[in-house]
């Protein structure tokens, strides 16, 4: 029960302290106002067990069997002819568990999480837009829009001035003072109100059935000049700009497999093969055209070596990186129940143990065994990535432990 007990109260205070961390390391969380991190726990909670389920088992295991060392408890269970199997099988049994758990839960968060995740940031938006404006008097609205205020006051924007440059239009706008709201299109607009999407004269149609995320701009003394050119005023205008196009305000469009769930995964292979299958068929042209021609120089040309071999390289790559994905998350998750097999009896055997406080038996036997463990996984990891071997060899780190743990347990019974 001890063992339970220990384990929720170190599982309650890793998941806090990696939401804490979060907030003050990530930009992404730093923005978020703190009165909202509450509703992130239910999302940051997937990966903070999934991360930190195998040093919450293995500190809670070092500290109750450690323990139960100094108090020779495990000498009165021996001489009443009670096995030591039966003291440590229940903290395996919760370890293979946790392992299961943490497998599945990493891919929660990498779906449902990150999504959860981003809905809590773009509910806490406008107040990261004010208060980005309030300490730095700019910011950037998507990748090509870019915002500036003279001061903001009373959830108010003066002295505004908006700007944009693409490849085929570019406007700049200024407007004496502006208010900014983010909410679902059919609360934050009234029924009767103007409003135009973005900064073109196309006027937004109010349906009460619409949900859609938005952000409105509300400007006085509006003025807008298109292309250098064309210049509109008017008093007052309405825009809306759609949430999706915001996204990338706080996200970065990433391609990394170590951020894909499993069934993206799947799609991201498929995409990948598609491309090589295409460029070994515009290569399979080139070369018939070539041989036709007698054009023999051509298979020297620069398209074919800088930009369809690479390509069909890079393909295969992705695929091997995607292949081993699975493989490694799920090695990752059972590093819980192995370092668990090795610390539950490390932690009742040794002429010390008994006399040793719990804070020194984890400062000179686990902690040592966790950093060699992890330096000799990295190792493993990047060998594999970087090879064409085959995923499995991930499992030497665990098998290893499998071994050391078994020696130990039986010198422990």
């Amino acid at each position: 029960m001890q063992l339970f007990f220990i384990f929720l109260i170190m599982q309650v205070g890793f998941t806090f302290i990696f939401v804490f961390i979060g907030y003050f390391t990530n930009d992404f969380l730093s923005r978020i106002p703190i009165w909202n991190i509450p509703f992130l726990l239910p999302y940051i909670f997937p990966f903070a067990q999934s991360w930190g389920a195998q040093f919450v088992m293995v500190f809670t295991t070092a500290m109750v069997y450690c323990r139960i060392t100094q108090a020779r408890e495990n000498l009165a269970l021996q001489s009443s002819g009670i096995s030591m199997w039966c003291m440590m099988f229940p903290s395996f049994v919760l370890a293979f568990v946790l392992s299961v758990l943490s497998f599945f839960l990493m891919d929660v968060h990498l779906s449902w999480g990150m999504n959860g995740a981003q809905k809590v940031f773009f509910t806490s938006l406008e107040s990261i837009i004010y208060s980005t404006l309030e300490n730095e008097s700019s910011c950037t609205i998507i990748d090509d829009i870019f915002l500036s205020v003279d001061r903001v006051d009373d959830g108010k924007m003066y002295g505004l001035y908006l700007t944009s440059k693409t490849n085929s239009n570019s406007w700049a706008c200024t407007a004496k003072s502006a208010e900014l709201r983010i909410g679902p299109a059919s609360q934050i607009v009234r029924p009767d109100e103007v409003c135009y999407m973005k900064m073109t004269n196309e006027v937004y149609h109010y349906d009460p059935k619409d949900k859609s995320l938005v952000v409105k701009i509300s400007f006085n003394n509006f003025e807008i000049q298109y292309n250098s050119s064309q210049i509109s005023t008017s008093l007052e205008r309405t825009i809306l700009f759609s949430m999706d196009e915001l996204r990338k305000l706080q996200e970065r469009a990433s391609n990394r497999v170590a951020d894909m769930s499993l069934a993206q995964l799947n799609d991201f292979v498929e995409e990948q093969q598609q491309k090589i299958d295409s460029m070994n068929m515009e290569l399979a042209l080139q070369s018939a055209l070539f041989i036709q021609t007698g054009n023999m120089e051509g298979f020297k040309s620069e398209r074919l070596k800088n930009e369809l071999y690479k390509t069909i390289s890079n393909c295969k790559r992705a695929i091997h990186r995607a292949k081993i994905e699975p493989t490694r998350r799920l090695a990752f998750a059972f590093n819980c129940f192995f370092l668990t097999w090795v610390c539950v009896p490390l932690s009742l055997i040794g002429r010390n143990v008994e006399n040793q406080k719990v804070l020194v038996f984890i400062s000179i036997r686990v902690i040592p065994l966790l950093l060699v463990f992890s330096l000799f996984y990295i190792f493993i990891l990047n060998f594999v990535k970087h090879s064409d071997v085959s995923p499995l060899i991930l499992w030497v780190p665990q098998i290893l432990l499998l071994v050391l743990g078994c020696w130990l347990i039986r010198k422990a019974l």
